[in-house]
């Protein structure tokens, strides 16, 4: 019965979560902003809510197990030097289409690009560390 109910919740959440989606795309080619507003605060808040969830089911993990606490922590500074690496990497130009959103430091720049680089670096190692598991998978099994 657990399981149903936690399937259930996950359908639920999802579908709603897709149909503010549509209703925002939708309302946004419509020239309905208050629509738009107030869809991009409910999934702001439902954002805001699934990481307080995921922070407190993390802690209550790591109060369970102190092991995987040691893991999530390497975790977290792995993550930490990765956006650093981003950091250091990126020009910190400020170009002009930044400043039409407030961007106008090239601390805050970098800071974007930063990031941008660090998420293209995980995106390469998730790729190169999929394929590798296929390759080792593939070996095995002949």
């Amino acid at each position: 019965m657990n399981k149903l109910f936690k399937n259930i919740f996950y359908l639920i959440s999802i579908g709603v979560s897709v149909v503010i989606s549509i209703a925002i795309l939708f309302a946004s080619k419509g020239n309905q902003p208050k629509f738009v507003s107030a869809g991009l605060i409910i999934m702001y808040v439902l954002m805001a809510l699934g990481l307080l969830v995921t922070l407190v089911l993390a802690l209550k993990g790591m109060i369970d197990k102190p092991k995987s606490a040691v893991m999530t922590l390497v975790g977290l500074g792995v993550l930490g030097i990765l956006i650093l690496v981003g950091y250091l990497f990126d020009d910190h130009a400020v170009p002009m289409s930044y400043t039409k959103y407030g961007v106008t430091s090239p601390e805050m720049s970098g800071l974007i690009g930063g990031s941008l680089i660090a998420t293209w670096i995980i995106m390469g190692l998730a790729i190169l560390l999929t394929l590798y598991a296929a390759v080792v998978d593939f070996v095995k099994k002949m």
